[in-house]
């Protein structure tokens, strides 16, 4: 219980010693404004009615009811102050990662590999924007929920239950309502079931308990999508065909993966190549991203 609790305390200060300087930033010009600043959601008190408005309501082109509170939370609890709100990000981030650390080393077993990669995940230069952009809220309430989400399913793993797979179920919901981007999950437990779980229940029942995790992530994805078409988020690219979107994509994946080991030249906004992108570029990219699946 003490290196468990060392542990995280020991991440939890690291995130400290390297996120305390935003207590001392501004809001930026890009979004803050829009978002929390003159946002009319934060210019009234936390209420029933300001849940109803943010569970029907799209905000800023998503559909994010979690993520809208928490920040009117912020507002209504310290005003429009930019460090406490970045001051909550940091926070939301350290947590995240000893949930990170606990559900791997409970999945695991090894508890000093485990606080490596919770480190590298706290630590890491590609969330520096989730942390230090008031906007991105959202990236790091999906990242508490989804160590939270990962954590209640390392317990279910060790002793399946009705009740368990309900926490996994709930945890899950609360990060599809801070960001859609965790519609993946239910795809990421069953590589966990493979490794390092080694569950033996058989692929049938694998898949089958995790039925209403899909049914979730579906429901989230198909809200999402029609919020942004009806508000015109999904016509930014205008009519690119698919071979190009296609293309781009297996590019920005090895993009990504070389971001993780090499973290260089990042920027805020990377802008799509267009018609013009390489399509043997991307076939290759492609290729290769098979075969580390592989």
């Amino acid at each position: 219980m003490l290196t468990r609790l060392g542990v995280a305390a020991g991440l939890l200060l690291l995130v400290a010693a390297v996120y305390h300087p935003v207590r001392q930033h501004e809001f930026v010009d890009l979004d803050d404004f829009v978002t929390i600043v003159t946002h009319p959601a934060h210019q009234s008190p936390l209420s029933l009615e300001s849940v109803l408005v943010a569970l029907t309501r799209p905000y800023h082109l998503n559909w994010i009811p979690l993520t809208s509170l928490s920040l009117q939370a912020d507002v209504a609890a310290f005003g429009i102050d930019s460090g406490a709100t970045l001051s909550i990000n940091a926070a939301l981030h350290g947590l995240a990662a000893v949930l990170l650390w606990l559900a791997l080393a409970r999945m695991t077993g090894a508890l000093g590999p485990s606080a490596f990669v919770a480190a590298v995940f706290a630590l890491h230069p590609l969330h520096v924007e989730s942390v230090a952009w008031a906007t991105q809220r959202k990236d790091v309430l999906a990242g508490f929920f989804f160590g939270l989400t990962l954590w209640c399913y390392a317990r279910h793993a060790e002793r399946p239950a009705p009740a368990r797979l309900f926490a996994v179920a709930l945890a899950l919901t609360l990060g599809l309502l801070s960001k859609p981007t965790l519609v993946t999950v239910p795809f990421v437990l069953l590589l966990l079931d493979v490794w390092p779980l080694r569950r033996q229940a058989g692929w049938r029942r694998l898949v089958g308990e995790k039925l209403p995790l899909f049914a979730l992530a579906g429901t989230c994805g198909v809200v999402t999508f029609v919020v942004q078409r009806a508000l015109g988020a999904t016509d930014a690219l205008g009519p690119l065909p698919l071979p190009a979107r296609l293309a781009n994509a297996g590019i920005a994946y090895l993009a990504y993966l070389r971001d993780a080991f090499w973290p260089a030249r990042l920027l805020v906004d990377y802008p799509h190549p267009g018609a013009e992108v390489s399509h043997w570029a991307g076939a290759g990219a492609w290729a290769l991203l098979a075969g580390l699946s592989a």
